[in-house]
């Protein structure tokens, strides 16, 4: 918590909880009432727990050295929420997956 300002204008930062936080110590309801989160509460916090469950760090570091992006992709759509085309863009804007192309399921309907 950093409060920057003066009393007149202050604005106050906030960082963000770390996985353990997260996973463990958070509800939904305070996701839901503190955050203003609403139905997607129970989305982060199960992403937590399975992440803390898969490894949390390392597993993220792993992806990031993979070498094969569908294994990449694969191992993130099992994240409540998380499709090929969200996988995607997890892979190639957090994990320097170059090859990861993220394409819409529009998209490949109508190709």
């Amino acid at each position: 918590l950093v409060t920057i300002g003066d009393g007149k204008a202050a604005t106050t930062l906030y960082s963000f909880p770390s996985l353990e936080q997260l996973s463990s110590r958070m509800t939904d309801k305070d996701l839901r009432s503190v955050c203003g989160m609403g139905y997607r509460a129970k989305y982060l916090l199960q992403t937590a727990q399975l992440l803390q469950e898969l490894g949390g760090e390392k597993f993220l570091w792993k992806l990031r050295d993979e070498k094969d992006s569908l294994a990449v992709q694969d191992a993130l759509v099992q994240f409540c929420g998380v499709g090929r085309k969200v996988a995607d863009c997890v892979a190639l804007f957090s994990l320097r997956q170059d090859c990861a192309i993220p394409v819409d399921v529009h998209v490949w309907n109508i190709a």
